[in-house]
């Protein structure tokens, strides 16, 4: 438990990004989703071991800092104010 100042207490698991097999979830869904449609719709299964290695890659960016692709995602979105 995170105690505030005068304010309470906050539970850490609302403070933690939701994953899903290690990796955020909207990342997940985007990366199986395409990863699955191509490997089995188009019939070349070997994109899903390609699919699994970009998930294991990603898995261990995440492991190091839970907010990798939300910074990521965060300065794509930004403006660009210094150009």
């Amino acid at each position: 438990m995170i105690e505030i100042y005068l304010k309470g207490t906050i539970h850490k698991s609302t403070l933690d990004p939701i994953l899903m097999g290690g990796i955020d979830r909207n990342l997940c869904f985007a990366l199986w989703s395409i990863g699955l449609s191509i490997g089995f719709m188009m019939q070349l299964y070997w994109f899903l071991a390609i699919a699994f290695f970009v998930h294991m890659v990603i898995r261990s960016l995440t492991k190091e800092d839970k907010d990798f692709f939300v910074i990521i995602k965060d300065h794509i979105h930004s403006k660009r104010c210094f150009w």
